[in-house]
């Protein structure tokens, strides 16, 4: 009988009761609404989110208690990385910028543009509104015309967000061109010996 109830414990825990309700929270974003713009399909593909998130956060512990902290607070992770073929990029372009007009429309609010050097990106937050100053999730959207490997980059992080870690969370999750905003000096502790 402990088996049983053991196993249907094991069961229950697995099932994504709380990705099942991330369509109604403010920083989620469907990352599959991007797979049908691309011919090919995506180099990296993670949807982070339940019980693989914690599951996640829970073996990150040992390993890196900062991440694991990070990842603690989120809700979901997801992020797709596809090729581009040198055709693709004027599209890429075009569909990235409409679907960043959406979010604005929707109550995102962009932080940085990047339009430099063949690279076109986007990161956007999502405010939790009220007199909070806490984030709801953030977007980013990366079109990259690097000559040997164009490709774009789209990541969705759903929960209590620091825009100062993006960087961090992107290069851990497969997308290491996600620019990382400059971190503020720390200062160094007293040893009061």
């Amino acid at each position: 009988m402990k088996r049983l109830v053991l196993l249907v414990l094991l069961v229950l825990a697995t099932l994504p009761a709380r990705a099942q309700n991330l369509a109604g929270d403010p920083g989620y974003l469907d990352l599959s609404r991007v797979d049908g713009w691309f011919s090919a399909e995506p180099t990296v593909e993670i949807d982070l989110k339940g019980s693989l998130l914690r599951m996640v956060t829970r073996s990150a512990q040992s390993d890196d208690p900062d991440l694991a902290a990070m990842l603690g607070r989120m809700r979901a992770v997801q992020v797709r990385i596809f090729p581009l073929a040198a055709g693709a990029l004027a599209s890429a372009r075009t569909r990235t910028a409409d679907l960043m007009r959406g979010l604005e429309r929707q109550g995102w609010e962009s932080f940085v543009r990047v339009r430099q050097d063949g690279q076109y990106v986007n990161m956007m937050v999502r405010p939790r509104g009220g007199t909070s100053d806490a984030l709801a999730g953030l977007v980013v959207a990366v079109v990259d015309e690097d000559d040997d490997e164009p490709q774009a980059v789209f990541i969705n992080i759903v929960g209590d967000v620091d825009p100062e870690r993006i960087g961090e969370i992107g290069r851990r999750f497969g997308a290491p061109n996600v620019p990382t905003p400059p971190r503020p000096p720390r200062t160094p502790r007293r040893n009061d010996d």
